[in-house]
């Protein structure tokens, strides 16, 4: 009545405090991992929208190269662009049919154009030279360089590069040659 409590009330007030402190650490948890979820969750989808914007910058970009190497076969062929579609073409099939992007096929079209040979023989010559770059694990520039030289020194035509890559595998099989 004036101000004094028993010391029953005084547990019982004790109790009810802790209750009720224990109530609301347990909400102040339940907010901070709420929290922590959302942040994570936040962070997650930056993560996954830098990705997609990184995915389409590459593709663009790839898309950009192809694009100019095909321009610079163009210009060692003497054409346009559109007058080599059909190495353009070739390249997109072939590339992923042989374990290369398009942009190697057409540095390799434009190597093959550099040596001299015409669209007709890039052609012709394109998918051995890859099968044989893949073969010997060089590069395609290096490997278009011998297997056109290797087709000039034997006076070979293009459509017997093929069969010139097979005997150079066969020899490269069965001996401790290599391509240098």
């Amino acid at each position: 009545r004036q101000g004094k409590i028993s010391a029953d009330q005084f547990r019982a007030s004790v109790d009810l405090l802790n209750k009720e402190v224990k109530t609301q650490g347990s909400l102040f948890a339940k907010g901070v991992s709420d929290l922590k979820s959302y942040v994570l969750g936040t962070i997650g989808v930056v993560a996954a929208l830098q990705a997609a914007v990184s995915i389409v910058k590459n593709g663009v970009n790839s898309i950009k190269e192809f694009q100019q190497a095909n321009a610079n076969l163009a210009s060692i062929l003497g054409t346009t662009r559109e007058g080599i579609a059909a190495l353009t073409d070739s390249a997109l099939k072939l590339a992923p049919a042989l374990g290369r992007l398009p942009k190697e096929v057409v540095d390799l079209q434009t190597e093959l154009a550099k040596l001299g040979f015409t669209e007709s023989q890039i052609l012709d010559a394109q998918e051995a030279v890859i099968l044989l770059a893949n073969a010997t694990g060089e590069e395609l520039g290096p490997s278009a360089e011998i297997a056109a030289g290797t087709l000039k020194a034997f006076g070979l035509e293009t459509d017997q590069t093929q069969r010139l890559v097979d005997v150079m595998a066969q020899s490269f099989n069965s001996t401790s040659l290599d391509l240098n």
